[in-house]
């Protein structure tokens, strides 16, 4: 087996600018008739960067602040180290809901500052477990250039993989999704619908909020229940989606959004 390590690199070209492309985990495989063939690798546009906090109780104007404006948090690796000393570390993952915490739970929270960067918090012992005194927060992520490279569809590697210089890449999906930051009059009017859908998908407006939670790059979206289609069909809800950049969607982009939306939904329900 070979491993396609985390930060493997590809380059494209848009407009005679040149951008990085790179993965954000390790994937491996194993060869057939020889060959080692990666499938359904996703690149993400731009640089990886890691930061570090020591957590210290006696400030009590600490806080963990992502320092890039434009960083990607849907690439966010929150990882804690126990101290300087006992380099045992453990992943953190964001919490998407307070239901299912408790005083163990390894989650972070997410919020954006004032000036526009992002803030990671953690539990206080009763919501999520609580950080300790010398406990160090390593921040992974990649800063991305958001929307100027969407469309990119010709990529070549930049080192090796697994030691090997022989690839071939086709590419099943031009790069797209990256949007700029949400606008104050955007946040405005989706915050009550994303307060009012409570992380879960019942009504139509539910579902448009939470496809723009998944599918940031898009400038219209309209969802209506497949009872009120001209032949009805029960049992659905229908998506329909402008996205920003390009005509339509690809299938892998609709099979991510409809995999999201089915963590929300309810069971007889099916989303297309």
């Amino acid at each position: 087996a070979i491993t396609m390590t985390k930060g493997t690199t590809f380059n494209t070209s848009i407009g005679q600018v040149n951008y990085n492309y790179i993965t954000n985990e390790d994937i491996t495989t194993t060869p057939t008739d020889g060959v080692y063939k990666f499938s359904n690798v996703t690149l993400y546009e731009g640089t990886a960067v890691s930061f570090q906090y020591t957590v210290d109780s006696s400030d009590v104007d600490q806080k963990f602040i992502i320092p890039n404006e434009q960083a990607d948090t849907s690439t966010l690796n929150v990882i804690v180290q126990n101290s300087s000393s006992d380099t045992t570390q453990q992943t953190y993952t964001k919490s998407q809901t307070l239901t299912e915490l408790n005083s163990t739970s390894k989650v972070y929270f997410l919020q954006e500052t004032a000036d526009g960067r992002f803030e990671v918090y953690f539990g206080d012992g009763v919501l999520g477990k609580a950080l300790e005194d010398g406990n160090i927060i390593i921040l992974e992520y990649i800063v991305t250039n958001m929307n100027e490279s969407n469309g990119a569809s010709s990529f070549t590697l930049d080192g090796t993989v697994g030691g090997f210089t022989d690839v071939t890449i086709a590419t099943v999906s031009n790069s797209q999704g990256g949007s700029l930051a949400q606008s104050n009059n955007s946040i405005r009017f989706n915050a009550p619908l994303q307060f009012q859908s409570q992380n879960r998908a019942v009504t139509v407006k539910d579902y448009e909020t939470l496809t723009k939670q998944f599918y940031p790059n898009a400038l219209s979206i309209s969802a209506y229940g497949g009872e009120d289609a001209e032949t009805p069909v029960y049992g659905k809800v229908f998506i329909g989606i402008v996205p920003q950049s390009g005509a339509t969607l690809t299938e892998t982009t609709k099979l991510n959004i409809v995999n999201n939306l089915k963590k929300f939904n309810l069971a007889s329900v099916t989303p297309e």
